[in-house]
């Protein structure tokens, strides 16, 4: 790497739309932190999902671009040398899990 990259992240409240704002300027993710340090928490919910689709749009507004994140199977290794890696077989994953 030739050189470092600070990306501060930011999530806010936009009326009734959470917004999550990534900017490598410190000074204006400090400013949207404080502005909705403010926000009283109402409620907490917990959601499972089977896929996640995540839009990025610019100022314009367009997408510029559409990323999608779907469950697939776990797959257990074991490192065996460098580089070398080794499948667990379904007894020993499910312990895994189950741990």
């Amino acid at each position: 790497r030739r050189y470092k990259r600070t990306v501060y992240w930011v999530s806010m409240l936009d009326g009734l739309q959470r917004v999550l704002l990534f900017t490598e300027d410190s000074y204006l993710a400090t400013r949207a932190r404080k502005s909705s340090e403010c926000e009283p928490i109402k409620m907490e919910v917990f959601v499972s999902l089977d896929g996640v689709g995540l839009s990025l749009v610019n100022n314009k507004p367009e997408e510029v671009s559409y990323i999608t994140l779907s469950s697939s199977t776990s797959i257990w290794q074991v490192q065996k040398s460098p580089g070398r890696w080794k499948t667990l077989n379904l007894e020993l994953s499910s312990w895994l899990e189950d741990a």
